[in-house]
């Protein structure tokens, strides 16, 4: 993806001029560059946007990607002593790498049909879009040998609403545990950002009979 997307205009719009690893470290960033090819051409999946330098930069090869260069090593390794101060690679190294893949993105067209009475868009086409970006991840981060998911409870609270454009939905997890699963949900208007509406929905996870 990091090779194809680097063609798409709304790439070359938001990536800036800084190297591949900051943008990366960044999981906004990196889960919208992520989902760009994925709502241009409809495709079944997306690819996360990431480098295979992450890892060795992590553990302190001092790797980087430079703009217009490539992989750039501040500190080759050279010698047994460099590979020395290599360490094992750490959860925390790649904290944002897991940020970014937590992250679950989705969008809805305001379209008149989704307005209600007042002319303005419908509470309950809101609260479907959380519910749908949080069973999403609920599935998605569905424990080995779990069935499927129910939601228990959905807490909301609305702060604004929109008659046109698109909104947007970023839900993460609050806990994914073996029973159940809490995720937060923040709906925004794409257009500038402000929120519409916070969520928090919590899921039984499923198990089959006997378990």
């Amino acid at each position: 993806m990091r090779q194809a997307g680097r063609s798409l205009p709304e790439y070359k719009a938001i990536r800036g001029s800084g190297s591949i690893l900051e943008a990366i470290k960044q999981p906004a960033l990196s889960a919208e560059i992520t989902l760009q090819p994925f709502l241009r051409y409809g495709v079944d999946a997306a690819v996360l946007y990431s480098d295979i330098v992450v890892a060795p930069h992590a553990v302190g090869f001092g790797i980087d990607v430079a703009p217009g260069t490539g992989p750039v090593a501040e500190h080759p390794l050279r010698s047994s002593n460099d590979v020395e101060r290599l360490r094992p690679l750490e959860f925390d190294d790649i904290d944002y790498v897991i940020a970014t893949v937590e992250r679950l993105v989705a969008e809805l067209d305001v379209r008149r049909e989704l307005l209600a009475p007042n002319g303005f868009l419908h509470a309950a086409t809101v609260v479907a879009l959380a519910d749908t970006a949080c069973g999403y991840g609920c599935i998605a981060h569905m424990p080995d040998g779990a069935e499927n998911f129910t939601t228990v409870e959905l807490k909301c609270n609305f702060l604004g609403t929109t008659r046109e454009g698109v909104i947007a939905c970023i839900a993460k997890p609050a806990h994914l545990g073996r029973t159940t699963q809490v995720w937060d949900a923040t709906v925004t208007r794409h257009a500038d950002g402000k929120p519409i509406a916070l969520f928090r929905c919590t899921q039984m996870i499923l198990w089959p009979k006997g378990l």
